[in-house]
């Protein structure tokens, strides 16, 4: 669905706990190209709130 990425997290310090961001920088593949313009941004989605999900439940059990 989608050809070459570069993941990134970036974690900083606030007040009340710790602010979390994640992105995804990806390109449309060489092959089959309609289908990383049809579904790549949906994937491109689901990676980050799965990292986020995975990074709260790190934060939260690390925590405890």
């Amino acid at each position: 669905m989608i050809g070459g990425y570069r993941l990134g997290v970036e974690v900083s310090a606030r007040d009340t706990g710790s602010w979390l961001v994640v992105a995804i920088d990806y390109e449309l593949p060489s092959r089959h190209r309609w289908l990383g313009v049809a579904l790549g941004r949906s994937y491109a989605r689901w990676c980050c709130e799965r990292m986020l999900q995975d990074a709260q439940h790190a934060f939260a059990a690390a925590t405890a």
